[in-house]
């Protein structure tokens, strides 16, 4: 006998989950509810200049978004006949307007956790209280529920925080597709994109090592290719450090960023080909890399606003300069080292950056130029295809030394150059042949 559904009418709020796969909200609202809409609100926060004069999205991201955004409603028609629509302002108006034509009993969403985000869920749960507003955390690959009794507080070093959850957590398995429903609704509201977005068009650079289209679609082809058809998992450890070309590294971190891939169906690929193919220190260390991950998540839960804190997580009271004459040389790739210069000119011109070129590129500005990490913080999360802000900001404390880092390191460019790229041969893709330093 089927179990009745709870709700006539729902609404699952789309943000950093754009998937059909492994989704909570949607698997739950199709679950318990008899009619469901797809809504994804373009919030102006996420559209304005920042404090420092960037665009809080640059084009890179939008063009990734948008390329998601595309595939995100068109898979979620065929596969579940679930309409996604789209609305310009705040998320409180939204849904006020939807409630006047479409009397919705609840709202499946993913669960956020930093200040800016917080704020916007709220005002919507207080625009609309009759309905019943259900949070899910489908960004982790371990529930809340199973870390809390773990610890009596997330632990302030990566190396203790990986140990136990390794020992004692388990990672949910990936959910299933729900069955479509039957009917799809149909609302006066927008199912196209802003006009705005729709016009941002970005030209891939032939440079780039990151080329991929955004979406769902292409999370899933990628995961296939690297784990399964070229077996780039198999030696992830040994190339993980590289700075040309596509495959040196996994390339999910965008999809994983803006949920078009679920970290949880990634694990599982990852358990499989271990026990399908082969298991070895790289295919460890590609999830080694999503735990970091994850714990910037849970470190931000445990710090919440000092993720943006000058001082940092650690509280340390440095002397950080603003200068932006300096700043600017940095963002330009236009400092004088040359292997700073490669990765920031990279960055610019295609909004991908290696994690090795990220590391020495942020202790440079924070450590050897004493400039505010917080300037370099809010121009990566402009020009990242891939910006997660846990990751994001928890990176840039650690390397700027008021985060997790307990060696607080400092990157030599000059020695990291010699080691990751001997022969110049990524300098050279980038600076053609020696450019002028200032």
């Amino acid at each position: 006998m089927q179990k009745t559904k709870k709700y006539k009418k729902a609404v699952v709020w789309f943000w950093n989950n754009l998937r059909v796969h492994d989704n909570q909200a949607l698997y739950h609202a199709l679950k318990e509810s008899e009619e469901v809409i797809g809504l994804y609100v373009f919030h102006p926060k996420d559209w304005q200049e920042d404090r420092w004069g960037f665009p809080k999205t640059g084009q890179f991201r939008a063009h990734f978004l948008k390329e998601s955004l595309m595939d995100l409603k068109q898979r979620l028609m065929e596969a579940l006949r679930v309409p996604l629509y789209f609305y310009e302002g705040s998320a409180d108006k939204a849904f006020r307007h939807i409630q006047a034509q479409y009397p919705f009993e609840a709202v499946f969403f993913q669960n956020e956790w930093t200040q800016e985000e917080e704020d916007i869920v709220k005002a919507a749960r207080t625009a609309c209280p009759q309905a019943r507003w259900q949070g899910f955390y489908d960004q982790l690959l371990y529930m809340p529920a199973q870390i809390n009794p773990l610890f009596s507080a997330i632990p302030d070093v990566f190396t203790r925080f990986r140990k136990t959850v390794e020992q004692k957590a388990q990672v949910m398995p990936p959910l299933p597709l729900p069955r479509p429903q039957a009917t799809v609704p149909a609302l006066s509201l927008s199912r196209e994109l802003p006009h705005w977005l729709n016009a941002c068009h970005v030209k891939i650079h032939p440079q780039a090592a990151f080329s991929l289209p955004g979406g769902e679609t292409h999370a899933l082809k990628r995961m296939q290719n690297y784990l399964w058809e070229q077996h780039g998992i198999a030696r992830y450890k040994q190339t993980r450090n590289g700075l040309i070309g596509l495959n040196y590294s996994s390339k999910l971190s965008p999809f994983l960023a803006n949920g078009s891939l679920s970290v949880r169906l990634l694990y599982a690929e990852i358990k499989r080909y271990e026990a399908e193919v082969q298991a070895n220190d790289s295919t460890y260390w590609l999830f080694f890399e999503l735990l970091w991950r994850e714990y910037f998540k849970y470190m931000a839960m445990k710090y919440r606003h000092l993720l943006f804190h000058r001082k940092g997580f650690k509280q340390r009271n440095y002397t950080w300069a603003q200068d932006m004459e300096r700043f600017e040389r940095w963002r330009q790739g236009k400092t004088g080292h040359p292997f700073i210069d490669a990765n920031m000119r990279e960055l610019l011109h295609t909004g991908w950056m290696s994690n090795r070129g990220r590391q020495n590129v942020a202790s440079f500005l924070a450590k050897h130029w004493h400039i505010d990490w917080r300037m370099g913080a809010a121009w990566f999360e402009s020009q990242l295809i891939d910006y997660d802000v846990h990751s994001n900001y928890g990176n840039w404390q650690y390397v700027a030394g008021v985060g997790n880092d307990p060696r607080d390191r400092l990157f030599n460019p000059d020695t990291q150059a010699q080691r990751y790229d001997p022969q110049g041969d990524f300098q050279r893709l980038w600076l053609q042949g020696g450019l002028f330093y200032a």
